[in-house]
């Protein structure tokens, strides 16, 4: 299936339906129309953050078409959950809270276009293309690091991952210490579709912060993608540390958000 954006952006309701595109385009490796939404799915994974539905373009469901979502996520042990642009579909929350489900976030949208990219140098630091299997264990780990996960082997599954996204036109970003060649921080963004990326899981080492490896590593993954032929790379926020980087980046605030929405099982 082709999908067709529109690159004018005018407003948070153009943006969001660009966003949605996005996300029913790339998200997961299995997708289900099911009514007025598409469910995805990862194969291997319950990770509420791996599956989830996105819906169409300013809908307004019934129960039933609720109800059906909500069983082919129970069916396969999962939480019903979706992730969606507010403007693109601005009655929907209200649905699916009267079905019950619960909001868990709503998170602040940054978009950065051609022309817009900042790619900036920070003392001490170098940011370069994860280019072989210790690069990508390496960025990894990081990130682990970076968001209080445990340590310990990255798998190989998870390295070979990244390296096919990579080869097939997406970007992992590793931030190193000039003089010792520890990595500090790191981030990626996947495969372009429909010429929307998103610049996600940019993380710093703890005791590293501060040191502007975010910004860098955030610039420097946007540029890549601008650069590569994407029209638009986006990112959500959850802190004013992370709003400021973007912010620096080039990235520029659209009055857009993402709802994370689900229900209990």
């Amino acid at each position: 299936m082709k999908i067709r954006v529109s690159f004018t952006i005018r407003g948070p309701g153009v943006i969001g339906q660009q966003l949605d595109a996005y996300l029913r385009a790339a998200a997961g490796d299995e997708r289900v129309p099911v009514g007025p939404f598409l469910a995805t799915f990862t194969a291997g994974s319950d990770n509420p953050y791996r599956n989830y539905a996105v819906p169409d373009d300013g809908i307004e469901p019934d129960r039933g078409q609720i109800a059906a979502l909500v069983a082919l996520y129970e069916s396969r042990g999962l939480r019903p959950r979706l992730e969606y642009s507010a403007s693109a579909a601005p009655a929907l929350a209200g649905a699916l809270q009267r079905a019950g489900f619960t909001i868990e976030t709503t998170l602040p949208v940054l978009t950065c276009q051609p022309g817009h990219q900042r790619v900036l140098v920070a003392d001490g630091i170098a940011v370069s293309d994860a280019v072989d299997e210790r690069e990508h264990e390496d960025a990894v780990a990081v990130a682990s690091a970076a968001y209080g996960e445990p340590a310990g082997p990255v798998p190989a599954s998870v390295v070979a991952a990244r390296m096919a996204m990579v080869a097939g036109g997406g970007g992992v970003a590793i931030a190193r210490d000039t003089v010792t060649g520890d990595a500090l921080g790191s981030g990626l963004f996947p495969i372009p579709a429909a010429g929307v990326t998103e610049v996600a899981a940019v993380g710093t080492r703890p005791g590293q912060r501060h040191r502007g490896v975010a910004t860098a590593v955030t610039g420097y993954l946007a540029d890549r993608a601008l650069r590569g032929g994407a029209h638009l790379v986006w990112l959500t926020t959850e802190h004013e540390d992370e709003r400021r980087a973007a912010l620096t980046a080039g990235f520029r605030d659209t009055g857009e958000a993402m709802v994370h929405i689900s229900r209990s099982t």
